[in-house]
């Protein structure tokens, strides 16, 4: 992908900035993220 003498943050930077841009642009912002809601069902067991 880059060359080797690239600094290892340079590389994650760039890599953050591709996936999270990529995810953005679904949703019309620079930068996005996507989350899994998870239910609070085992709880309600416990109690």
């Amino acid at each position: 992908m880059l060359e080797e003498d690239v600094p290892n943050v340079i590389r994650v930077n760039l890599l953050v900035k591709l996936v999270y841009g990529e995810i953005g642009q679904k949703f019309g912002v620079k930068y996005g993220e996507i989350f899994n809601r998870i239910g609070a069902g085992f709880l309600k067991d416990i109690a």
